[in-house]
Parts: structure tokens; sequence; C-alpha cells
């Protein structure tokens, strides 16, 4: 099976796209090709142990990995997550679809700027980014899932720090639908030694939902417009008077 995943490097401050071919076929081996620096070639190494805690692995394949373009040196460490991505494709651990649905994720969110962060506001809303220069106006398409994470403060641990969370405004709070705060594990949980559901169980939970969601109205519940919202999610007097 062959899969394709974009990429990019960094040409002084330009980035330039990469396309990393995976090739997955009969045999044993991992050929990197397309003038990947030792970084690059050394990534099947971090790949096999990220895989292996997420309960996935590198199996016993040929993987033959083309980075185009060819004359183009490709450096760093920045290319794992790309190359992990395809090797899982490829090898049919995971759904090609599903993984390049376009999902924005941003660790340790109040470490980026205020303004990178309210620059978000609009794109979040409408699914599209203009862009006014110049001698040109410009309108890209920016529908994402946005998946967030970060600490209680910026030293983590438990302590919270009001200071640390107030640099996420709530305009834009409110435009995450799904918020989940994740307090420590006890030893007594850590240690209990009863199975738990596998991420791939709750995957095909996630793909069942899915599938549901594009049979109802062809589309996800995340593109649903407000006739959407009076056609398929109609509040009963129950929840209504809960609102009230």
């Amino acid at each position: 099976m062959v899969v394709q995943i974009l990429s990019s490097a960094l040409l002084g401050i330009r980035a330039i796209k990469v396309m990393i071919e995976v090739h997955c076929t009969l045999g044993v081996g991992y050929h990197l090709v397309g003038m990947a620096d030792h970084a690059v070639r050394e990534s099947t190494y971090r790949i096999a142990g990220a895989l292996q805690r997420m309960g996935h692995k590198i199996p016993g394949k040929k993987f033959i990995i083309n980075m185009a373009p060819a004359d183009l040196r490709k450096s760093g460490a920045h290319y794992d997550l790309p190359l992990a991505i395809g090797i899982l494709c490829a090898s049919g651990q995971i759904d090609h679809d599903i993984a390049l649905s376009k999902t924005l994720f941003l660790g340790e969110l109040p470490e980026f700027s205020r303004k990178t962060l309210e620059s978000l506001r609009q794109p979040l809303e409408e699914g599209e980014v203009h862009l006014s220069r110049a001698h040109f106006n410009a309108t890209y398409p920016s529908r994402v899932m946005l998946v967030c994470s970060m600490n209680p403060s910026h030293a983590g641990g438990g302590h919270i720090s009001a200071a640390y969370l107030k640099k996420i405004s709530g305009p834009l709070l409110d435009r995450i639908d799904l918020q989940l705060s994740v307090p420590p594990v006890s030893f007594e949980h850590l240690s209990d030694h009863k199975l738990a559901e596998s991420s791939r169980e709750i995957r095909q939970r996630v793909v069942l939902c899915r599938e549901k969601q594009l049979e109802r109205f062809g589309h996800y519940n995340a593109q649903m417009t407000p006739k959407h919202i009076q056609q398929y999610a109609q509040l009963d007097p129950e929840v209504l008077a809960l609102l009230a």
C-alpha cells in the first residue's frame, strides 16, 4: 500500500512543501530516500518507541519512504510525526482518511502569544482565513478541528494559577465546544491490573459515530448549519425548561 503525507521544510524563512510517500510491501527493511539528514534517518528509533507506547508498532515489512522534492535537503526531528502517520496508514493500522482529517493541535495553549490565540477566533467561526496585503486580498479555507491541551499553571503540577488561565480569553473558550479537566491519577488506579478499554475499541465507537453523522445529512456535526440544527437538533420541552 502507498500513502502520501504532506509536510514541509524551511528554506530560510520560506516553507517548502515536502511530499512524504510511504510504500509498504512484503519483505523487511526501512529505506529512506530524498536527501534526508542523519536526524531524519534515525527517526525510525524514535517512531518505534512512540508507536509502542500507543499500542502500535512498525510491522515486520519493507518500507520504502520517498521525500520529495529530491533535491531539497530535509533535516530535523519534525518529520517524525508525518513519517509515523505514513507508516501507520500504509500498514493498515489506522484509516488514511481519518488520519488526514484537518486537525489543529496546540499543546500548552497559554504559552502562545495572546495575539496569536485571538487570531484564531475568526477562522474558527467562519471556517476561512482572510488575508489583506497591499496589492491583493486572499481567502483560504481553514475549517479544522481545534484540539488544545494545557497545564493549570506555568510550572505544571496540581497548582492552579488564575493568572495563567486568564491568558485564554473568554471569546476563544466559547469557540471550544468540549472542555475537560484531567485530575491526577491515584496510585490505586495506576496499580489496578484491570484491563482498560483499548484505543482500538474507542476508535471503533468514534468511527461508528462519524458514519452516523454522514448518513444523517452528509456532513459531520462540526459542519452543521443553523438549518441543520433546526432540523436535527430540536430541543424537547424538558431541555428548554432547564435552559430557561
